[in-house]
């Protein structure tokens, strides 16, 4: 028992000077043991230990404590200890990296493929781009920490499941996919898997407008699809059967007869597809001959990006379609807020790109829909990120590797 209870407190020691390696610069044993309370002499048993290991290096000499004295050894995180492949499954492209544990990446590629490709297939494509990468980056199997899948559509991640994917009709439902991946790369690496839009969520509770927040919403758009990320005390959620966050299956237009990619009517999805509001432009040219949409542009031609340019512009086509469209995710968003009361949401993807308009009439669509009388708090901002779920991805391994560390 004496035994267990000294090895407990050793690796408890060893994870809190891991931790500060992760979230600090170089560090000598000096601070390492004013940051921790340790003694120099247990702050020197575990640098030699991480040393031997490889996981921290040397980083050169630091300032010396007080006008005089030994400019003191510096450590730090070897983040190229291991490595991280992540992909992430996107209606019509995989995208692809290696990172190191830091979630720096060393190679990206796009992949694209036709919509409802076999899932098997896009997992070949996923091999084929970590072989060419480690072949480039001359990296072994054994060098990798974790293989990070980003799936498309309602996820099991603890199962390993994907229980149905509404674009990707082919796949079936109860799909194993954790499995179909298992069966495609090397034994003994850790393997994950989830929706990307949570991986999109924990890059940024990492590096983007949520740093310093708990309990948060991503809201991720692509042209003819939605879903949502949710963060809670730090950790995405992901409900019994992986539902949660599934918004754009939320049903909000109970007088329309659309039916959604998931077979339900009166879904979030398709009332706010960019690709219908497109159509929608082009079907109201006539009714609306003088639009700047359709200045020097024939109305097939017209763009979702159009609609946004215009609508900042003051087009009154482009602001009735956006109005639809703020309508409609503002029914979502507000019931977000009343179930989750979160402290903020980004939106993520094309609507990312929507414009002044759209935001400005979305937070205040939200704020009128019920308690009004009453300030939410809620506010509701678009991603600075970009697309990152790939870093997302490498930042959620890289936890669950350390955390498993000796």
């Amino acid at each position: 028992m004496v035994q267990a209870a000294n090895r407990h407190i050793k690796l408890g020691n060893r994870k809190l000077v891991l931790n500060l390696f992760r979230n600090s610069g170089p560090l000598d044993v000096s601070r390492l043991s004013a940051a921790t309370s340790l003694s120099k002499m247990t702050i020197h048993k575990v640098v030699d230990y991480y040393l031997e290991q490889g996981v921290i290096e040397p980083a050169g000499k630091g300032e010396a404590w007080g006008e005089v004295g030994k400019k003191p050894n510096l450590f730090r995180l070897n983040a190229g200890y291991r490595h991280i492949f992540s992909a992430q499954m996107f209606e019509t492209s995989l995208v692809a990296a290696v990172t190191d544990l830091n979630a720096t990446i060393l190679r990206q590629k796009r992949i694209p493929y036709p919509k409802d490709t076999a899932l098997g297939d896009i997992l070949d494509q996923a091999r084929f781009a970590f072989d060419e990468m480690c072949r480039d980056l001359k990296s072994a199997a054994k060098n990798f920490a974790a293989v990070v899948l980003g799936t498309n559509g309602v996820t099991d991640s603890q199962a390993g499941v994907i229980l149905t994917s509404p674009h990707f009709s082919s796949w079936g439902n109860m799909v194993p996919v954790l499995e179909l991946l298992r069966e495609r790369f090397p034994l003994g690496i850790p393997l994950h898997v989830d929706n990307w839009i949570r991986h999109q969520a924990y890059a940024e509770m990492k590096i983007g407008a949520a740093r310093n927040l708990r309990r948060f919403m991503v809201i991720g758009t692509e042209p003819d699809g939605i879903s949502s990320g949710l963060v809670w005390d730090g950790k995405p959620v992901h409900g019994r059967k992986g539902l949660a966050g599934e918004i754009g299956h939320m049903q909000v237009d109970l007088n329309t007869d659309v039916v959604c990619a998931c077979g339900g009517v009166g879904c979030l999805e398709p009332a706010v597809s960019l690709i219908r509001m497109q159509d929608k432009a082009q079907s109201l040219a006539d009714k609306y001959p003088d639009s700047m949409l359709f200045s020097g542009t024939r109305p097939e031609a017209v763009t979702y990006q159009n609609i946004f340019r215009s609508a900042d512009a003051g087009d009154e086509l482009s602001r009735r379609l956006l109005d639809d469209a703020a309508r409609f995710m503002a029914m979502a968003v507000n019931n977000i807020v009343q179930v989750c009361d979160p402290e903020l949401i980004i939106i993520q993807g094309e609507y990312a790109g929507a414009g002044d308009y759209f935001l400005q009439r979305l937070n205040d669509r939200v704020r009128r829909i019920s308690l009004v009388n009453m300030d939410k708090g809620i506010h509701i901002i678009y991603s600075q990120l970009g697309q990152q779920g790939v870093i997302g991805a490498a930042y959620y391994a890289a936890d669950q590797f350390f955390a498993h560390m000796d």
